[in-house]
């Protein structure tokens, strides 16, 4: 399974453009391509450790209470286009999706990308 993360074109750009003052990709579009690469590169790093994808029941129970993930399985269906939903582990270690009573069987949410976890204090 791809493990694509969440890059936004702009920001992207926005990234390359940071990587050198000179930044000109119509003057050097072979340098802004290369510069475009490198800004993906470090984005796709930085992002696997801040928003890494849960691929497994193992990892899906290590996160800590209040973890907030986003299914890239499980999809809203009322809706074309389908729109991914998000789930929170609760108190009682079970995983709720916004506004609902009952949790939901994790099996069938993974998997999915951690975009929130809270500090856990070990002490």
């Amino acid at each position: 399974m791809t493990n694509p993360t969440p890059l936004n074109p702009d920001a992207l750009e926005a990234a390359a453009k940071s990587l050198d003052v000179n930044y000109n990709p119509e003057q050097w579009p072979v340098m802004a391509s290369m510069m475009r690469d490198y800004a993906e590169a470090a984005v796709s790093a930085y992002l696997a450790v801040a928003q890494p994808v849960v691929n497994s029941m193992e990892e899906l129970e290590a996160l800590p209470v209040g973890s907030v993930i986003l299914s890239e399985s499980y999809q809203y269906s009322l809706t074309v286009p389908n729109y991914p939903v998000v789930f929170q582990k609760l108190y009682t270690q079970e995983w709720h999706r916004g506004g609902r009573l009952a949790d939901t069987h994790p099996e069938i949410i993974i998997p999915a990308r951690v975009i929130y976890q809270p500090e856990v204090d070990d002490a």
